[in-house]
């Protein structure tokens, strides 16, 4: 198997699995739905993963944190202020909610949810893609006045309403919830949204 190959049963097992465990979640998530989905055989899953779904799983949402890192920071530089950045994070993410019939949400929160406490790999995976997103908001809220234990807490503010309010429209079948903490967490952090990252 030529290196370029193995990389592209690599990105369809990940990209599989992400899609799997933010649609279906970890718990409901077998080996036979990631190797239906991927179309890689079982064979291929071990060879790249060995310890097989903890492995895999975990390593799915580190590939979904820094997407979503990559996402968020494009959005910020590219509006120019956190506020029209994380709005427009927000926005894609009520657009994916109602073009999925309420099936899609974090790829994150349900996986947290779900392996807190059981599956190790998993939830430290979850952590450190949590806490990257904090990480890029905190430096952004410093750079623009905040200190840095308001700059803490408002990112954790902002990452906790993002989930929180995914987590509720969900639940509610309607984008209320998440369309009500966009509009007050932009209030919250207008002090400090002077502009984005350098």
């Amino acid at each position: 198997m030529s290196y370029s190959k193995s990389e592209k049963t690599q990105a369809k097992l990940l990209e599989a699995t992400a899609f799997l465990l933010r649609t279906k979640g970890y718990n409901a998530m077998g080996l036979s739905d990631i190797i239906r989905e991927s179309g890689i055989p079982k064979g291929s899953l071990y060879h790249h993963f060995p310890k097989g779904k903890d492995e895999l799983s975990a390593a799915a949402i580190s590939h979904s944190g820094k997407q979503m890192l990559v996402s968020l920071k494009q959005l910020i530089d590219k509006s120019g202020t956190l506020i029209e950045g994380l709005y427009a994070f927000f926005d894609y993410y009520i657009n994916q909610l109602e073009d999925s019939g309420f099936a899609k949400g974090c790829p994150l929160a349900t996986v947290s949810l779900e392996t807190a406490s059981g599956v190790p790999l998993v939830q430290h995976a979850c952590k450190q893609a949590f806490d990257d997103i904090q990480d890029l908001l905190q430096q952004n809220l410093q750079k623009n006045g905040a200190g840095r234990k308001k700059a803490e807490q408002l990112a954790t503010l902002a990452v906790a309403s993002f989930e929180g309010s995914l987590l509720l429209s969900k639940a509610r079948n309607e984008t209320t919830p998440i369309r009500l903490m966009r509009d007050q967490l932009s209030e919250q952090l207008e002090p400090y949204s002077l502009k984005g990252l350098p």
